[in-house]
């Protein structure tokens, strides 16, 4: 099935890459966040103003946005993963984190 919609999964790859090349460095500037370097279809990043899980819980809670909490694994303290979406979904996730961090 993959192989018959070959063009369509390679136009999906080309603006998921553009949206996280988009999205990294606005995520990066923000301030209390490392964020790491990522060729995948989500960025993680660690959470240094408040604790991932309070994070986590404001954007599900206040801002209605789901993405990961992976703080819990190993060498991941205070990380949080946020997968690839579109540009206003990815906007929408930079506004809620600049509320949550105070900046």
């Amino acid at each position: 099935v993959a192989l018959a919609h070959e063009d369509e999964f390679a136009a999906r790859t080309r603006a998921v890459i553009a949206e996280r090349e988009r999205f990294q460095p606005r995520l990066a500037a923000l301030p209390g966040v490392t964020m790491f370097p990522s060729a995948a279809n989500f960025v993680l990043f660690r959470c240094e103003r408040v604790p991932a899980r309070e994070g986590f819980r404001r954007l599900v809670e206040d801002h209605g946005i789901l993405i990961r909490d992976v703080s819990g694994g190993a060498g991941l303290a205070e990380c949080l993963r946020v997968s690839i979406g579109t540009p206003e979904d990815m906007d929408a996730v930079l506004a809620a984190l600049q509320v949550i961090l105070g900046g």
